[in-house]
């Protein structure tokens, strides 16, 4: 994430800081220019698995924060420099094989993290959001007349695939989510089957079985009606890719 522009041997270069999860659980910053650790921030979730790290003592591979890290710059002024109370920069990442959660870190103020919120999988609106394999997706998309910025990702995984013998069922993961990139409440979410309805269009969601789950990133590109987002495609486990078009639009 460029933050403006600094000086390096006389020269002025981009002011970049590297943000980077890791296997430990933490976020890391660094400064672009010299590699200097800006901060590490770890969420409350991957605690418990320190003592194996920090210990060394042999056995399975642990997994922290497994997932990428996906920016939103929202520089207002579109100079390239970042202010605080103007504009804003959002980490957004999940665990992958860590976990079934997603976390939204604010770095508008590059050495003062903060978190904004945490989707847990498996609760509430969430419940079928399995382990976050699925990058989320920074878009636009209309919201009466105005403009909301929201994250659009698949279901994950269902980790009770690991050990099966033979291609059974998924419990979790079988959905397209839509949430609010600054509060995380889910906004919308279509679960696979045959025909999903969304306001007044009733179409496909995936081809195939409804018991695939979206593991993989949901591509998405502008509508062509007044809608500012057409999910077209994303991947399912089993194999599967989907080429439907679905429209979703608020009130």
């Amino acid at each position: 994430v460029q933050y403006g522009t600094t000086t390096v041997d006389g020269d002025t270069v981009p002011e970049l800081v590297a943000f980077v999860a890791t296997n430990a659980g933490y976020l890391h910053a660094f400064k672009a220019t010299d590699g200097t650790e800006l901060f590490s921030f770890i969420p409350q979730e991957p605690l418990t698995g320190l003592p194996a790290v920090t210990e060394n003592g042999g056995g399975d591979k642990g997994y922290g924060l497994d997932g990428s890290v996906v920016a939103w710059v929202d520089d207002v002024g579109d100079d390239g420099i970042i202010t605080a109370g103007t504009d804003r920069v959002i980490l957004y990442f999940g665990m992958r094989r860590g976990g079934r959660n997603i976390y939204a870190v604010d770095v508008t103020t590059r050495e003062e993290p903060k978190l904004l919120w945490a989707i847990k999988g498996g609760f509430g609106d969430y419940a079928e959001l399995g382990q976050t394999w699925s990058t989320l997706n920074v878009e636009k998309i209309k919201d009466g007349a105005d403009d909301k910025t929201v994250l659009v990702f698949g279901g994950g995984y269902d980790a009770t695939q690991d050990n099966a013998l033979a291609r059974r069922l998924d419990g979790v993961g079988r959905t397209v989510f839509i949430a609010d990139a600054i509060t995380g409440e889910q906004l919308w979410s279509a679960r696979a089957k045959p025909i999903v309805c969304v306001t007044m269009f009733c179409i496909p969601l995936w081809n195939g079985s409804a018991s695939s789950v979206a593991t993989s990133s949901v591509a998405a590109q502008p509508a062509s009606s007044s809608r500012q987002l057409s999910i077209v495609e994303l991947g399912t486990s089993g194999s599967r890719l989907s080429s439907q078009i679905l429209v979703p639009s608020f009130p």
